[in-house]
């Protein structure tokens, strides 16, 4: 550019426009300058159009990254500029001919930074409803599907309205029903639709770029025949690195498949459309032609299809002893996914970084993030055990703290006790019991080695919460594997309201040996109240050998039975009445 000059677009291509830019030329002869706006485009008066450079393109991803996606953003710089003396043309006349010093600008991100920073901001754009954008103009399907969020309100843009069936893939129901009541907690569904907090397609870039050069490696191991550089491009097991598999990008196109079949929009395909003519690929004539004019869209409603969810969690590395078709435990799937789900999420985070700091160490926005500042797993769903052992002799504590995801609630014969004690019915227990169960001291039956008495004594353990989760899960242990049976006992629970502030360290641990028996009614009055809300439940139906898992999910007041691809409206009173309760979502207030 000539100078900094901004105004309004010649009145040929913008109708009303004052001619800044056309007073401007005349003044000053300077045949560029920049239209005014959001799209803030370069205008050539020789040209007589728009015209593009790489480098203006850039510093308008990186501003819109500045402003929308902070993580991904990089600092300006001044503008690098070099030159190319290695390029050449092939003609019809001349044949090969050389290009002579060709300009070019290293850019301070790689490529595929680039590439991920646009689609999600694509992705942003089309869920916001932001017709304006230029690049929606030749893709019907985008601008259709924008138009359409563009008439929603803010709140109702990114929110799954109701649930929708998942197929059964043969004894996959352990799965869909954990990740039906996944997709109606609210905060990961906001993470995932309106912060974008991890777009699939962007993610793609990044291990794409890792396997291409894992493969470049393999195949230089390959052509040199070296046994020792084979054995470096070997994974810990041994076998040659696969193509990365990540849980965070399958759970993320199971959002969008969700709310694409709620509003009657396949969003995959929109998010694929999106892609097109990106930064670097403007002339790409191939992929333009794999879409056409012709406006998509799927019935309302439909179940989905989560075959690619399956085999990647299988493949995960974590999960392959839930591989197959067989008999599975829903609590079990959902301990390894969330534990997996947290590091892809994390691992994503930090591709990202590692791809803003790769050509300058200081050319992050933000500061290098902390792990538990990017796990939205563990922001959501763990909490805190403070776990005490108590020397029986002379009272000296011993305490640790234990992370947990969830929460595994006995229903033994002294649960049964306990509730008998309230005067409750024989095969009637109470979650609110189980709980206070939970954090009863125990009296171990090994000798403890104390360090203040020197010696091996009679020790007590106690666990109670330090702090709580954002979401509860509480897991009902109704298989009993010792006796191959199954706990029927019905399991009553809250919809709403359930107290947790009595069960934290500072209003329940022991704090004396003559206290070291737990009562409720030992509990101070000016207990904190800490209330969770039900929103979802997984109920496991038959037997230990034999049985089916169902969910029930809430959305605002509403409650919804899932069963595989057969969704039905549900009572709160048919939900807190229901067999076979397993693991209870809580979120809280």
């Amino acid at each position: 550019l000539e100078c900094s000059f901004v105004g309004c677009s010649p009145p040929s291509l913008a109708p009303g426009s004052r001619h800044h830019i056309l007073q401007h030329l005349l003044v000053s002869g300077h045949n560029f300058a920049v239209s005014c706006g959001e799209k803030a485009q370069v205008f050539c008066f020789k040209c007589g159009d728009f015209v593009y450079h790489e480098v203006f393109e850039q510093e308008k991803v990186r501003i819109e990254c500045v402003k929308r996606l902070p993580h991904m953003a990089w600092k300006e710089h001044t503008i690098l500029r070099s030159f190319d003396a290695f390029q050449f043309l092939r003609t019809q006349d001349h044949g090969i001919v050389w290009r002579g010093l060709v300009a070019t600008y290293p850019p301070m991100v790689p490529k595929e930074h680039f590439y991920a920073a646009q689609l999600t901001l694509r992705r942003q754009a089309l869920f916001a409803g932001r017709v304006e954008e230029r690049w929606m103009t030749p893709m019907p399907n985008a601008l259709n599907f924008a138009a359409l969020q563009h008439l929603k309100s803010e709140e109702e843009r990114c929110k799954v309205v109701a649930p929708v069936g998942m197929y059964n893939h043969g004894n996959t129901c352990y799965m869909s029903s954990i990740l039906q009541c996944l997709v109606f907690c609210k905060p990961l569904q906001e993470y995932f639709l309106r912060e974008v907090g991890h777009h699939h397609k962007s993610c793609e870039m990044y291990r794409r770029e890792e396997d291409a050069k894992a493969a470049a490696v393999k195949a230089k191991a390959t052509t040199l025949k070296s046994k020792k550089a084979a054995v470096n491009v070997k994974s810990k097991s041994g076998k040659v690195a696969e193509p990365q598999i990540c849980l965070a990008c399958e759970m993320d196109c199971l959002f969008l498949s969700y709310f694409g079949s709620t509003v009657g929009k396949d969003v995959l395909f929109l998010i694929e459309e999106s892609s097109r003519n990106l930064l670097g690929n403007q002339g790409d004539d191939e992929s333009r032609s794999n879409y056409g004019d012709e406006i998509v869209s799927t019935e309302k409603g439909y179940p989905l299809v989560i075959s690619e969810m399956i085999t990647s969690s299988w493949k995960s590395g974590k999960m392959n002893h839930l591989a197959g078709y067989e008999q599975r435990d829903a609590h079990e799937f959902l301990n390894a996914f969330l534990e997996l789900l947290g590091k892809h999420i994390v691992k994503f985070r930090e591709r990202i970084y590692g791809a803003v700091t790769l050509i300058d160490e200081d050319n992050a926005l933000s500061p290098k993030p902390e792990k538990k500042e990017i796990d939205i797993i563990k922001q959501l769903f763990q909490g805190s055990l403070r776990s005490v052992l108590l020397c029986e002799k002379c009272g000296v504590k011993r305490i640790q703290h234990e992370p947990f995801v969830n929460i595994s609630l006995s229903l033994s014969e002294e649960v049964e006790r306990m509730q008998r004690g309230k005067g409750a019915r024989v095969l009637d227990i109470s979650v609110e019991t189980c709980l206070e169960h939970f954090v009863l001291p125990e009296k171990l039956g090994d000798l403890v080695y104390c360090s203040s008495c020197g010696k091996k004594t009679e020790t007590k353990k106690q666990h109670t919460f330090a702090k709580l989760p954002k979401v509860l899960c509480l897991h009902l242990k109704r298989f009993d594997a010792a006796r191959n049976r199954k706990i029927e006992n019905f399991v009553s629970f809250p919809a709403e309201g359930l107290n947790m502030g009595s069960l934290l360290s500072h209003w329940c641990e022991v704090t004396r040996l003559e206290s070291s028996s737990y009562k409720a009614e030992d509990v101070p009055t000016a207990e904190p109240k800490i209330l969770y809300d039900l929103f979802g439940t997984a109920n496991h139906v038959g037997s230990m050998q034999s049985g089916h898992y169902v969910t029930n999910v809430k959305v605002d007041k509403t409650w919804y039975h899932c069963n595989d691809q057969h969704i039905s409206y549900a009572t709160e009173e048919s939900v807190l009445k229901a067999d076979g309760a397993y693991v209870l979502f809580y979120i809280r207030r």
